[in-house]
């Protein structure tokens, strides 16, 4: 009989019949199967270049990152929600990065629901870059555009329009010179206003500002949208203008609170030394950053979103606690047990 084995987080090695296992299968509410392969692949290729280089810690805890996820599950498939798991939180690592985003999201769509309860705003969507940089440069460059950040968030004609604000560093890589390119993604709040006073900035304006931000002697890039809300002529626009502004929000978060590094960016296929420098200097350039930030309502939204949820902004589970029946159907919930097995190269079920 073909069979293997595998290690479970206890030590214990149980033997499975490799014709009788049972993937994971994990969907978002849309039906999407949630990418748990995927990210843990990516998570051992980077494990892999850590090692190369010599960040062995760093290797060991990114190659660990989600052996074991144990989820609740509805009999009935009504429910399903992970409750415990080691992630490594290695800023680089796509499987934590994913599981922040994730995380992320969700906070920010509380937090602008409690702001849009009490006050009346209207959301940018701005992006603020610089020219690209050498991974020997990237690090100070950072540095230098968060530092730029604060004084542009300190301008009168920023304070007097903006009431609010998330943003969040992306930083992507060019195949064609190896160069990075750090820029910045924002969300804003804006007064009710805004776009129909004289106290609108355009583009251009935006780009003046930046500039003089970064203190630059070159003219930057800078991108700036309104949150359009997409009409559906076939009903009343009365009956949906709230669910479609919620919709078009939401996809702007989903835009400003995606990863900061895609694996694509410092995976670089076929070419293990290329790969290496890349994971070199990300992981330099980003140490210590505060990738994510918040001001003004949005600022006063968190704290309170963190007040009543303990503080677990950046919890890496679905469950904030374990339920014992179906919120649905009422069903007491089962613990399901999944271990990464590599000769599968899968997440597989087991008795526990």
């Amino acid at each position: 009989m073909l069979s293997l084995y595998i290690r479970i987080s206890s030590g214990v090695i149980k033997q499975m019949d490799i014709n009788k296992h049972i993937a994971l299968n994990d969907s978002y509410k849309n039906g999407k199967k949630k990418p748990w392969r995927l990210r843990k692949k990516q998570s051992n290729q980077l494990a892999n270049s850590y090692k190369r280089i010599g960040e062995i810690n760093k290797s060991l805890r990114v190659g660990s990152c989600g052996n074991v996820l144990l989820f609740q599950e509805c009999p009935d498939g009504h429910q399903k929600q992970l409750v415990r798991a080691f992630f490594c939180k290695v800023r680089l690592c796509p499987m934590c990065a994913w599981r922040r985003s994730l995380k992320i999201v969700q906070q920010l769509k509380s937090m602008t629901h409690i702001v849009n309860q009490s006050h009346s705003l209207k959301w940018v969507f701005l992006t603020l870059t610089v020219k690209n940089v050498s991974g020997p440069e990237l690090d100070e460059t950072i540095r230098h555009m968060f530092q730029s950040w604060q004084r542009l968030s300190q301008r009168k004609v920023f304070k007097d329009n903006v009431k609010g604000w998330f943003r969040a560093l992306e930083v992507t890589r060019s195949n064609s010179d190896g160069s990075y390119h750090p820029h910045i993604h924002v969300l804003l709040a804006v007064t009710a206003g805004y776009f129909a006073g004289k106290n609108y900035v355009r583009k251009e304006k935006w780009r003046v500002l930046w500039q003089e931000a970064l203190r630059s002697d070159y003219m930057p890039v800078v991108d700036i949208r309104k949150v359009k809300v997409k009409r559906n002529p076939n009903q009343e626009a009365e009956t949906l203008k709230s669910e479609e502004q919620k919709r078009a929000l939401e996809a702007a978060i989903l835009e400003t609170a995606k990863y900061p590094v895609k694996p694509a960016s410092y995976a670089v296929p076929g070419n293990r030394q290329g790969t290496d420098d890349a994971v070199r200097h990300l992981d330099r350039a980003l140490r210590g950053k505060r990738m994510i930030a918040f001001g003004g309502v949005l600022k006063q939204a968190q704290q309170k979103w963190n007040n009543e949820n303990n503080g677990e902004a950046e919890t890496l589970t679905d469950g904030e606690k374990k339920e014992c029946q179906c919120a649905t159907c009422g069903s007491n919930m089962l613990e399901h047990l999944y271990t990464w097995n590599i000769g599968l190269s899968n997440y597989i079920e087991h008795e526990h």
